[in-house]
């Protein structure tokens, strides 16, 4: 029987990297999670993949992929992202991706694309997507009955960002922007920006480090060899 890919999670929200290992753990035969990333901590074991969830990263997560690609204990770099268009493969390969994955794939299918990028393949799998609710893995402002494209907006908007830089970082055109702000705002029951910030920062929500204490919760004792904290 052919040993299962050890894979890392990266993200810069817990409840991201948390929700996707939730969404694997069922395959742990196949994939074995092992480690996460939050921020630009170095991994402490070798792994096969890891599988870069880009929410509100800037750029798509393009600006953060080179740390990754040269980290010595990573094999592959998988992007899980919406957007898969040609100028955003062709800079993510360029720039050492080995893959590129959509967030509406199903686990298997997602399991199946991660196996074939450890095996050193170059995966381009599912197809691009406005906006998708996955019933399988979490988000910040999930919760609160947000999308996951609101909920980047909203994440983005309380770290201070402008409506324009919103568009540059997601990739999104400014009316794109503006129709996520408002329906998020009618989903918190918000008018105004200052509100709309008030209530994620109540939330609690931002970017920071995985509580061991719940990964624990969430991923086989038995199958995990370290974490990156």
């Amino acid at each position: 029987m052919q040993r299962p890919i050890d894979l890392a999670l990266a993200d810069d929200f817990e409840i991201v990297v948390l929700g996707l290992a939730r969404l694997l753990e069922p395959f742990h035969e196949r994939v074995r999670v092992v480690e996460y990333v939050v921020r630009d901590q170095p991994l402490a074991h070798h792994v096969d993949v890891v599988l870069f969830d880009v929410f509100a990263h800037e750029d798509l997560g393009l600006v953060d992929l080179g740390r990754l690609v040269d980290d010595p204990n990573i094999d592959h770099v998988a992007i899980f992202t919406w957007q898969l268009d040609g100028d955003t493969l062709e800079r993510g390969f360029a720039a050492g991706a080995s893959g590129f994955l959509a967030k509406n794939l199903t686990a298997p299918e997602l399991v199946d694309a991660l196996e074939r990028i450890a095996a050193g393949e170059r995966v381009v799998a599912g197809h691009a997507a406005g906006d998708y609710s996955s019933t399988d893995r979490d988000w910040p402002l999930r919760p609160e009955g947000l999308s996951e494209r609101e909920s980047e907006v909203l994440v983005l908007i309380a770290e201070g960002h402008t409506n324009a830089e919103i568009a540059q970082t997601l990739h999104f055109s400014p009316n794109s922007v503006k129709t996520h702000i408002r329906s998020a705002y009618r989903k918190l029951d918000v008018e105004r920006r200052s509100q709309a910030v008030k209530r994620v920062l109540d939330l609690g929500i931002g970017r920071g480090v995985v509580d061991p204490a719940h990964w624990r919760s969430v991923t086989r004792p038995s199958e995990s060899t370290g974490l990156a904290r």
